[in-house]
């Protein structure tokens, strides 16, 4: 028994005109609507990604400020020598802390390590007010507003200096620092330090 081959229809050129036509373009539009709104999304992204590690390091810095004045407090009040200022912070930071216990997670900054492309324990980023260093916290007539850490340029173990290496690039154009009282927050590039406290 013979089969007769399907005939095949082309379609009109009207229904192309009108239907194919009408579902290409709709379909174009959510694709650009879609496009769209990752284009905005992602700046949004980027700001709430960097505001957590903003406030992440803000508390390590926070946990490593505190370590530095119990080790004050063991020492009639001195602060730790420049030279040794996270070694000594260790010691108090090691007790059920994440890391290792000569170098807990708190003496590194997430941020320095993602700008890296690093999870090496070698990249720490913050420093030390070198003035400080050796000094008894009693001498320092405003602990509220000097600081005594803070995000640093300086990838280093140990890093200290008199304040010129803080990095106001990493947070959101900005820099955490720790004080000598304990507390620690974000200042904004371009706002003068000796407002908060010159070392």
């Amino acid at each position: 028994m013979n089969e007769e081959p399907p005939v095949i229809v082309p379609l009109s050129s009207k229904k192309l005109a009108s239907g194919g036509a009408s579902k290409l373009g709709l379909g174009a539009f959510f694709v650009g609507v879609i496009v769209l709104a990752v284009y905005l999304a992602i700046p949004l992204f980027e700001s709430g990604r960097g505001a957590s590690l903003r406030e992440f390091c803000m508390g390590n810095e926070h946990k490593d400020g505190v370590a530095l004045k119990m080790y004050a407090l063991d020492w009639d009040g001195t602060l730790p020598a420049s030279p040794s200022w996270m070694d000594m912070a260790a010691v108090y930071l090691s007790a059920g802390a994440h890391g290792t216990p000569t170098n807990p997670d708190s003496l590194h900054c997430p941020s320095a390590q993602l700008r890296y492309r690093t999870a090496q324990r070698n990249v720490y980023g913050y420093a030390f007010n070198s003035k400080r260093g050796g000094k008894a916290t009693q001498s320092i007539l405003t602990p509220e507003q000097t600081y005594l850490m803070y995000d640093s340029t300086d990838m280093k173990r140990n890093a200290a200096d008199p304040g010129t290496s803080i990095d106001f690039q990493r947070h959101l154009e900005g820099a955490n620092i720790a004080y000598v009282d304990g507390h620690s927050h974000w200042v904004k590039q371009g706002t003068r330090l000796g407002t908060y406290g010159h070392p």
